[in-house]
């Protein structure tokens, strides 16, 4: 009964949209697994819609979704700074480049979800391409779409996260933009929750944040999430 009463023992609900399931979730799980083996969690793999209010109605101990918008009743902590880079097929014009730089998108077809799927996400995106001054065509995905049809049949490019590289389908490649842009991942809890077995998540995250280097882009590093936007551009 103590295991319970200190949390190293009990269980936890966790949600996390199909984009934060290519590496970060599966890191903090693996984490949580290796320093506390006795709490057991249980995974929804959701849209960032059903996340936010998974957390906000208990449904969810604890949620993972890019760029969430501001929610007062739930805590939102930055987990990641994510690389952004274009993922393109390997004999596109862009990919003999070690680089893309943003204002070479702009005669693309880029591939990105609708705006109401995730807002901060796709405002995060087409941050980048304004600040670049380009207007790249938009091509919409209604759906998660893992082997990015689109983009292997040689019709659009896509602009995504480091993370997505260890799963990519045949012919695929990835190039990191240039200069360097970041999309932020959060963690969601709500701001009433003081459950042991959360405490031990929520240390675990913080843990694997620092020492995966996660909230470092190049020689700078954010110390909190005040100090980030929800793309950085350095």
């Amino acid at each position: 009964m103590r295991g319970f009463a200190t949390g190293t023992h009990g269980s936890l609900s966790f949600g996390y949209s199909a984009s934060a399931g290519y590496e970060t979730a599966p890191t903090l799980l693996e984490q949580l697994a290796e320093h506390h083996p006795g709490i057991t969690v249980t995974t929804r793999l959701l849209s960032t819609t059903e996340v936010l209010s998974g957390v906000a109605d208990g449904t969810l101990d604890a949620g993972l979704v890019r760029c969430p918008p501001p929610t007062p009743q739930l805590v939102s902590t930055l987990v990641r700074l994510e690389p952004q880079g274009v993922l393109m097929h390997g004999d596109h014009l862009l990919a003999d480049h070690d680089e893309v730089p943003a204002d070479a998108l702009a005669d693309q077809t880029v591939l990105i979800h609708p705006r109401e799927a995730n807002p901060g996400h796709y405002d995060a995106i087409t941050a980048i391409f304004e600040r670049a001054g380009i207007t790249p065509k938009l091509r919409l995905r209604r759906l998660f779409d893992a082997a990015h049809t689109p983009v292997t049949q040689h019709q659009a490019v896509s602009v995504v996260g480091a993370s997505a590289l260890p799963g990519l389908p045949a012919g695929l490649i990835w190039r990191p933009l240039t200069p360097t842009a970041a999309i932020e991942i959060h963690l969601l809890t709500r701001g009433d929750t003081h459950r042991p077995t959360l405490t031990h998540f929520l240390r675990t995250v913080a843990e694997t944040t620092r020492n995966r280097g996660w909230l470092r882009i190049g020689s700078q590093e954010w110390a909190s999430e005040a100090e980030a936007d929800a793309s950085v551009i350095l």
